[in-house]
């Protein structure tokens, strides 16, 4: 059942982390687009 818990945390942590990467990229992405247009 512990392993169960730590495993369930650790999905939970990496879908977080998942989703701050892709927020990363995507705001790189305008960014650069931004400085593209100047």
């Amino acid at each position: 059942m512990d392993f169960f818990n730590n495993s369930n945390e650790k999905a939970k942590i990496d879908s977080k982390i998942g989703k701050e990467k892709i927020e990363g990229i995507c705001y790189l992405k305008k960014s650069i687009r931004f400085v593209l247009i100047l």
